[in-house]
C-alpha cells in the first residue's frame, strides 16, 4: 500500500471511530433498558471487540513482543472498564450529560500537563481553546443544575464524570507511554 492509500485508510479509520463514538450513547442507552449493564458489555465484548480482536492478532502476529502485549492488556482493559462504567452511568443520567462529560477532557489534559507533569501549555494551547474549554465547562455546569435533584441522578454524574473525563484522559496520557516506549520500535 502506497503512503497516499495508507492515509485514506488512517482517516477513514479516524472518521469510522467517530461515527461509531457518536451513535453510542443513543444506541445503549435503548439496549439499556431491556438488558442490564453487564449483560450488554458481556455480549459487546463477544460479538465486536473479540472477533476484532482475533482479526488484528492474524494480521500483526509477526510484530508482537512482550512489552506489547502487555500494554495491549494494560490499555485494553482500561478502555473496557471505561465503556463498563459509562454503561452504567447511562443508567442514572440522560444521554446528553453523559455524553457531555468528555468535553472537559481537554481541560483535564492541559491542567494535568501543566500542574502535575510541569509542561507549560501556553505555547502549544491558543486562546481560543482555552475560551472553548471554558464554554464547555459551563455548559456542563448548565446541565447539571437543570437535571432533577436525585441520588441516582447525581451518581450516573458522577461515574459519568470519572469514567469520560478522568480514567479517558488517564487512558489518553498511557497511549502516549505506550507510543514512546512500544511503538518507535518499528
Amino acid at each position: 500500500m502506497n503512503i497516499k492509500g495508507k492515509h485514506v485508510f488512517l482517516y477513514s479509520g479516524v472518521f469510522l471511530n467517530t461515527i461509531i463514538f457518536a451513535t453510542y450513547y443513543s444506541v445503549v442507552k435503548e439496549s439499556l433498558s431491556h438488558w442490564g449493564t453487564l449483560a450488554f458489555i458481556c455480549c459487546t465484548i463477544i460479538l465486536a471487540a473479540l472477533p476484532a480482536g482475533i482479526l488484528m492478532g492474524v494480521f500483526t502476529y509477526r510484530s508482537w513482543s512482550i512489552p506489547l502485549l502487555k500494554w495491549s492488556v494494560l490499555l485494553g482493559g482500561l478502555y473496557t472498564c471505561i465503556s463498563i462504567a459509562l454503561s452504567q452511568a447511562l443508567e442514572y443520567t440522560s444521554v446528553t450529560e453523559t455524553a457531555f462529560f468528555p468535553c472537559l477532557n481537554g481541560i483535564l489534559a492541559a491542567l494535568l500537563a501543566r500542574f502535575i507533569f510541569g509542561k507549560s501549555t501556553g505555547k502549544t494551547t491558543s486562546p481560543i481553546t482555552w475560551l472553548m474549554a471554558l464554554l464547555a465547562a459551563c455548559g456542563m455546569v448548565l446541565l447539571m443544575i437543570s437535571a432533577p435533584p436525585s441520588l441516582n441522578h447525581w451518581r450516573g454524574d458522577a461515574i459519568a464524570f470519572l469514567a469520560g473525563t478522568v480514567l479517558y484522559v488517564l487512558y489518553v496520557f498511557l497511549v502516549e507511554a505506550f507510543l514512546q516506549e512500544v511503538g518507535n520500535d518499528k
